[in-house]
């Protein structure tokens, strides 16, 4: 599944660092897409949410279980199986991505010695 994901996002201009464990992909800060124990997760604007949400064993990305993800989405196993409808959401979540400001970095406190 993690060299799926990294092929599936070699032609984005992403970072790629780890969260929950597992590669994630981000762009400006945000938080694009992702791998989540076995599956992969994506970041849609309310339209593209909706129509995507419609696809058969699509669902809401839920890491800790009745607690979703606002925005985020899971990407159904048919889906995997397809470069180009995998691409295709992949570049309407990272159209979505650049509609979002940029995510500030967060700073780390200096402890006084």
């Amino acid at each position: 599944m993690v060299k799926r994901f990294e092929r599936a996002m070699a032609p984005f201009p992403v970072q790629q660092r780890k969260m929950f464990g597992l590669p994630c992909a981000f762009l400006v800060g945000q938080m694009v897409a992702g791998l989540f124990q076995d599956g992969l997760f994506l970041r849609l604007g309310e339209e593209d949410r909706k129509a995507f949400l419609a696809l058969e064993g699509a669902g809401t990305f839920e890491p800790i279980p009745g607690r979703p993800m606002k925005e985020y989405v899971l990407v159904p196993p048919q889906l995997m199986d397809s470069d180009e409808a995998l691409h295709a959401w992949l570049e309407k979540s990272l159209a979505y991505i650049l509609t979002l400001p940029p995510k500030e970095k967060k700073t780390k406190p200096r402890r006084s010695s």
